[in-house]
């Protein structure tokens, strides 16, 4: 059976799950935290233009997904109360995931790119029960959860003088970016060694752009003739497949999170879910355990939104 090749939604049959945890981190003082592992065989997709399902299972694919269940600091993570709500697990206690009868049961989960370290892989992202709607992926907030969301949100900024305010009813105001403190001064040669390391990451970008190019178009050998591109192949339903190469960009942490809170509103995502979700990316991106938003460098931010958005369902 092949892994999975494409990004989306799918419903699928557990083909077998296990207690796991995650690898730590002795010098950066990050413990191994508890996950579920399922590894899940594809059997429909969701075709988001005719909006239905469509078969899949003639790929002969899986996908395996890592769920942690806590997070560093942070208490239960949003797999915690998916693998509640899809499996029945009641937790408490972490190894019981291990033994839950659930082998052959036919789940829906979603599959995002994920770009980090300027390696694109495909990632599960999010578990449903089988009937959901996809899409709908919003959870109510309890009072703890709100609680623990102002408490990311005053992390995050990093300068809030007290407790951030809980959202009232279906107010569409866009919440107020986090103010970064200014950059402390640096002498020439330092600027200078920044320059010559984002020139190299350029480099990087533009020979990657060559490479893909090169697998789209064909390569010409030099002698008039041209080895032909590369295929892939497609979903059922005829969505073509292609491989796109973005520009290298920057982004200051304003626009990042203007882009971040546009994109919450479109998918109606809370503001709670959108600052806890940032989090989480943070986290993972610049390796901080309780990181603000000056941690992420401009050349990272086009990466986290990216990643943070995919998680909201968004484009």
């Amino acid at each position: 059976m092949n892994k999975v090749s494409f990004a989306g939604t799918f419903k699928g049959r557990v083909l077998e799950h296990a207690y796991g945890e995650t690898k730590g981190n002795v010098e950066e003082g990050k413990d191994s935290l508890p996950q579920l592992i399922v590894d899940v065989a594809l059997e429909w997709i969701w075709n988001e233009k005719d909006e239905g399902w469509q078969d899949y299972a003639d790929n002969d694919e899986h996908a395996v997904a890592y769920l942690h269940l806590f997070n560093h600091d942070e208490g239960e993570s949003l797999y915690h109360a998916q693998v509640m709500k899809v499996f029945g697990w009641d937790g408490t206690l972490v190894t019981d995931v291990d033994d839950m009868g659930v082998d052959d049961k036919i789940i829906q989960i979603r599959v995002e790119e994920n770009d980090f370290n300027d390696k694109i892989t495909l990632k599960v992202n999010w578990i449903d029960e089988e009937d959901a709607v996809p899409g709908q992926r919003i959870r109510r907030f309890s009072a703890a959860d709100l609680k623990a969301s102002a408490s990311k949100f005053a992390i995050l900024s990093k300068k809030s003088k007290g407790a951030v305010s809980k959202p009232r009813g279906k107010n569409k105001s866009t919440p107020a970016a986090p103010k970064t403190q200014g950059a402390s001064p640096v002498d020439k040669a330092e600027k200078n060694r920044l320059r010559r390391e984002q020139e190299l990451k350029d480099k990087d970008v533009k020979d990657a752009a060559a490479e893909v190019a090169a697998v789209e178009n064909g390569v010409d050998n030099g002698d008039g003739t041209t080895t032909a591109p590369l295929k892939r192949s497609m979903p059922k339903f005829g969505n073509k497949a292609e491989i796109k190469e973005e520009a290298a960009s920057t982004m200051t942490a304003e626009e990042a999170w203007g882009k971040i809170v546009e994109a919450g509103k479109n998918n109606n995502i809370s503001d709670g879910d959108v600052q806890g979700t940032l989090f989480e990316e943070l986290v993972e991106a610049t390796g901080e355990k309780e990181p603000s938003l000056k941690d992420a460098t401009n050349a990272e931010w086009p990466a986290i939104v990216k990643s943070t958005i995919a998680r909201f369902g968004g484009e």
